[in-house]
């Protein structure tokens, strides 16, 4: 457990953790590398890495919930293909237009700068439609949460379980050190955490639930 006068980061990758968590259990994933990678810069036995080692395996659980749609599997195919076929017609119409300038080819300024407009409508088309695949496949794993989130009911809730232990922590934390918990203002999609007070409610277009920016119960030092 944090203890007073521990490094304020560590209070802020607790902060961190609980948002991460938070949003697994309400089947809005986030990176897993990016936890993966911060756990494997501390030592096995502190209440991050502890958290992380049991609940592994249901987060992943929870993420792959949606490959079991033929139809996502298929749409995410298809949007993985526009990024890098978007990197390789940039790289060849800037490379393109490199040799044209390097060897002089028999090309006047206007038609080059053709080449150039018609080269960049392609990219543009390219870019297109991966933005529009990429907002359809979101809507449409957001659709198969809503449908069939219950078949991990199980995951994301021991996932909340374990996230309430960290939030338990973070609050202690706050307390002993008398920090102030606006300093550690966390976004969160539940409001039914023990130990924390909802201060606002958002409704963000991306999302189809509201967004909670919570603190702790912990008295802040100008209330002292």
């Amino acid at each position: 457990m944090p203890r007073a006068g521990k490094d304020q980061t560590e209070l802020k990758t607790l902060q961190n953790m609980i948002e991460w968590l938070d949003g697994y259990a309400a089947c809005y994933n986030a990176d897993p590398f990016r936890i993966e990678k911060l756990v494997n810069k501390r030592r096995d036995d502190d209440d991050v890495s502890k958290a992380w080692s049991e609940i592994r395996s249901d987060v992943s659980d929870v993420i792959t919930l949606p490959d079991s749609s033929e139809e996502i599997k298929e749409k995410q195919r298809k949007v993985r293909i526009y990024r890098p076929l978007s990197a390789v017609l940039i790289f060849g119409s800037g490379l393109s237009l490199l040799v044209i300038s390097g060897l002089h080819l028999s090309m006047n300024k206007l038609n080059l700068i053709f080449a150039l407009i018609i080269l960049l409508a392609i990219y543009a088309i390219v870019l297109s439609l991966w933005f529009r695949a990429s907002r359809s496949l979101y809507r449409m794993v957001r659709d198969y949460y809503r449908t069939y989130g219950n078949r991990v009911s199980k995951q994301r809730a021991h996932i909340k379980t374990v996230n309430q232990r960290l939030i338990d922590l973070l609050t202690v934390a706050i307390r002993n050190n008398k920090l102030d918990p606006e300093k550690y203002k966390m976004k969160l999609l539940h409001n039914d955490y023990s130990n924390v007070r909802v201060i606002n409610e958002t409704n963000p277009k991306n999302m189809d639930r509201p967004l909670y920016a919570s603190i702790v119960k912990a008295r802040s030092p100008s209330q002292d």
